[in-house]
């Protein structure tokens, strides 16, 4: 028996529907180095938005495709989302941990699982997926001197991991360029 002319035009409609709405969103899956972990990418081409997920938990969802970018620290994921000049976002995430955000990411180290952050109120050393930094530098730390007539410390501030090191370069007040060398916080 052959469906009624209406009800195969409404199968056709729902079967081609179902197809344009799979070409309008792409998934790819993001794989950690030790096969472990997996985020899957979900992209809707048409808003040109992206989300997040690890299994079923989203990490991040609509975000503008061409804001974002990621990498893999070891085998936790890091997704940057910059919202243009000193506006950006890091979201880490693993298998184990819930996911983390933290604002205005200047550096990270794979090693020792830290990240630096600067903003106005100074400069932040986290261990990931803790809430509280282990160590903060306030912006008005005169041992520092740091510049103050800048809207946020990350156009100024620029952090390098080496071993149990970090190197800090930024502007002080006499706007010239300081590198100074610290021991990183985050290993115990």
């Amino acid at each position: 028996m052959k469906p009624s002319l209406p009800i195969r035009s409404l199968l056709l409609s729902c079967v081609f529907a179902a197809a344009s709405a799979n070409s309008l969103a792409a998934a790819t899956i993001i794989t950690s180095p030790d096969k472990q972990f997996s985020v899957r990418k979900v992209c809707n081409h048409k808003t040109q938005e992206c989300s997040f997920f690890a299994s079923k938990k989203a990490i991040a969802k609509n975000l503008p495709e061409d804001r974002t970018s990621y990498e893999w620290l070891g085998n936790t994921f890091a997704l940057r989302i910059s919202f243009g000049s000193y506006v950006s976002y890091t979201t880490f995430a693993d298998r184990t941990h819930k996911s983390h955000t933290l604002s205005s990411v200047i550096a990270t180290d794979s090693k020792t699982q830290c990240a630096v952050t600067a903003g106005n109120k100074g400069v932040s050393f986290y261990s990931l997926f803790h809430e509280k930094p282990v160590k903060f530098i306030s912006a008005k730390d005169k041992k520092f001197g740091f510049i103050q007539d800048v809207a946020t410390l990350e156009s100024v501030v620029k952090a390098e991991f080496k071993g149990k090191k970090v190197r800090m370069t930024y502007m002080n007040k006499a706007e010239r360029d300081v590198s100074v060398v610290l021991d990183n916080p985050c290993v115990k």
